[in-house]
């Protein structure tokens, strides 16, 4: 099963993407501020997608259409090329 992990760049957290912080957003009442669990950082830069591929850690650098019918994350060294589309 594929988990999607982030990463934050403020102190280095993995974290599942089910776990970021939610916040109503202050300026639109229709969204949610997004944070790092641990330490409260805001989502976006500098959090990092994780490579979704088995026990990888690495950032991801690309990602690609995957037959659960969603986008899949993965790093340079498992594109989908290189690893057989899995």
């Amino acid at each position: 099963m594929l988990t999607e992990w982030l990463e934050c760049g403020e102190c280095g957290d993995l974290f599942q993407s089910a776990d970021l912080l939610k916040a109503p957003s202050p300026w639109r009442k229709d969204e949610e501020i997004l944070g790092c669990p641990c330490c409260g950082n805001p989502w976006g830069e500098p959090m990092h997608q994780i490579c979704e591929y088995e026990d990888c850690e690495n950032r991801a650098t690309c990602g690609s259409p995957h037959e659960t019918k969603r986008y899949v994350w993965r790093c340079f060294q498992h594109q989908p090329e290189k690893t057989g589309g899995k």
